[in-house]
């Protein structure tokens, strides 16, 4: 059966019957054209004799090569990848790496650089996240995200690790040379388990025609992955530009938007400017525009009020442009909870995005979004499943681990919260808050060794905002002096106008045993530029006595909670008293 199924796939039954019709109707146009040319009597055997001689040499021919867009090759071996089982959610919380999935799956990895100038790296980076982006849109192929892609950027690593790292049996690979004007792509699709190339091409193109590569190269990897692919089913995202000019300075600044530092902030904010006045169309550039100052309103305080209505005016141009942009809408809604509209951006959350999702596949990661805005509201229980599905979709993505971990924290798996910010740390990347977040997370343990382990781990990333973290984890042994250092910084340190700072200082206040002064300086925080989407650090267990003071009550309600768990239930920690009281604990 094994020889006859490989007769099959070679072709050769059909390469056989096609020789066999096409030599049986040469030799009667011979037999009736010869003696009309008054050929010799022995050509007419001659002539019969080699074309059943061809047949088997025809037979021997089609097993071993076979024709490609290339031209004739050797056929390869069939060596179809074995179908992994797929885990369990408690195997993936334990291990979180995906197994090979039985659906076509790929990673893209980080393009290398050729380009004789370094600075060019940016390009070669956003050419890979883009060829990513338009997989992900292909129903039937399941991508890894970016993050975990670029976790090996620059590593020497064995295709099989990276594969079985990442949970996908392909491999798309290549390397960039611009120069000047032109461009030069190089992509390779291999089988991660074996090496094997099953697609291979060089693009030479002008840097103009960069959006036709990208569409060109995914088409051709959906069909090596024998993935039924209607290439521009879905269009381009509403609001991408189509100037290169302007896209080359959206790359240069995802580079900089990414490191949270004042300087990057403020390198990030020119090259989206830059963008935005090439092509004035370009709506996706504004919403990240608007991100990134908001963004900033913490990183660098002293813009805080110029930013927030900067980051305004950018949005409501980017929503005039291209109000249908999934991006967009995103923006939009996390700019309604950042002014307290809870319920506007839930009807986002909850009933549009399930939609876009469906639209534009894993390019939204609407788990990770979902799941993000489910712990702000105290839905940590279910804001878990959303999250660990995003975890394996890209385990190597370093801001899953802080939200992941916090959803386990708040649900009472303080075990699998603590491994999970260790996982963090381990993967590398947003240090800051994954350990500032694991030491918030010990500190609602009150387990001092946990606390010591965590508070010189956070020390390995730098001083927090003016030094908090130092200056109280140093007084763990005398609450009193600490408690009194807190009153002194809130009088002394400008705070007031830093969310952050307000709310570092609210977390050691709970730990030092003063929920109501925690209280004031949560408060304080949410009052400052851009501070509702943190309130998912209300629900912590540092913070439990604090959620049961009637204070506490009137902070959600004031932020807009009450109205959203009306509309779409309530969370964890608060539950309806009567028709028109609640209780939180």
């Amino acid at each position: 059966m094994n020889l006859f199924k490989e007769l099959k796939r070679r072709n050769v039954f059909k390469v056989g019957i096609a020789y066999a019709v096409v030599g049986w109707v040469l030799i009667q146009g011979a037999s009736i054209l010869l003696p009309t040319f008054g050929a010799p009597s022995w050509v007419m055997p001659a002539f019969t004799a080699l074309v059943i001689a061809g047949f088997p040499i025809s037979l021997v021919i089609a097993w071993a090569f076979e024709m490609t867009p290339e031209g004739v090759k050797r056929t390869e071996t069939d060596t179809a990848a074995k179908v992994a089982k797929e885990p369990s959610k408690a195997e993936r919380v334990a291990a979180p790496v995906a197994s090979v999935p039985a659906i076509p799956s790929i990673a893209v990895m980080p393009f290398v650089n050729m380009s004789s100038d370094p600075e060019q790296e940016y390009f070669a980076d956003g050419l890979s996240e883009e060829l990513l982006n338009k997989l992900a849109r292909i129903k039937g192929l399941q991508v890894a995200g970016r993050t975990s892609s670029f976790h090996f950027k620059g590593r020497n690593e064995d295709l099989r690790v990276i594969g079985e790292t990442l949970g996908v049996a392909h491999i798309l690979e290549g390397s960039v040379r611009k120069s000047g004007d032109r461009v030069r792509i190089t992509a390779q699709l291999v089988k991660s388990a074996d090496g094997y190339h099953l697609w291979s091409k060089t693009y030479d193109r002008k840097f103009d025609d960069i959006f036709a590569i990208q569409d060109e190269i995914a088409g051709a990897v959906a069909t090596a992955l024998e993935v039924t692919l209607g290439v521009g089913q879905f269009g381009r995202m509403p609001g991408m530009t189509h100037n290169a000019e302007a896209y080359d300075e959206y790359l240069k600044a995802i580079v900089f938007a990414q490191e949270y530092r004042p300087d990057t902030v403020v390198s990030a904010i020119e090259h989206l400017q830059r963008a935005a006045a090439i092509d004035p169309t370009f709506a996706f550039v504004l919403a990240m525009l608007s991100r990134v100052y908001q963004v900033g309103l913490q990183i660098v305080p002293d813009q805080a009020e110029e930013w927030s209505r900067k980051a305004d005016e950018a949005l409501e141009r980017a929503r005039r442009l291209a109000p249908d942009s999934p991006w967009i809408m995103n923006a939009v809604a996390i700019e309604s909870f950042r002014h307290g509209k809870w319920t506007v951006a839930g009807d986002f959350y909850h009933e549009k995005l399930p939609e876009l999702a469906e639209k534009y596949g894993a390019d939204l990661a609407s788990d990770g979004e979902l799941g993000e805005f489910l712990l702000r509201v105290g839905k940590a229980r279910t804001a878990m499943k959303y999250l660990e599905a995003r975890r394996s979709a890209d385990p190597l993505n370093p801001f899953i681990p802080t939200y992941l971990a916090d959803a386990y924290l708040d649900s009472g798996n303080t075990t699998a919260a603590m491994a999970e910010f260790e996982r963090g740390v381990r993967i590398g990347g947003f240090q800051v808050a994954v350990r500032g977040s694991g030491l918030v997370a010990a500190l609602g343990t009150g387990d001092r060794k946990l606390i010591d382990k965590w508070f010189a781990l956070s020390q390995e990333v730098g001083p927090g905002p003016f030094n908090i973290n130092d200056i109280l984890g140093s007084l763990l042994d005398d609450p009193e002096a600490a408690l009194r250092k807190i009153r002194d910084l809130m009088s002394t340190s400008p705070i007031d106008r830093n969310g952050l700072s307000s709310l570092v200082l609210a977390y050691w206040t709970a730990y030092y045993g003063d929920p109501e002064l925690a209280l004031t300086l949560v408060r304080k925080a949410f009052e400052s530029q851009g501070m509702s989407p943190q309130a998912m650090v209300m629900w912590r267990p540092v913070f439990r006595d604090m959620r049961k003071l009637p204070g506490f009550k009137n902070l959600v309600r004031d932020i807009g909670l009450v109205d959203y768990w009306k509309k779409y239930g309530w969370g964890d920690f608060c539950h309806p008293v009567g028709d028109n009281d609640f209780e939180c604990e």
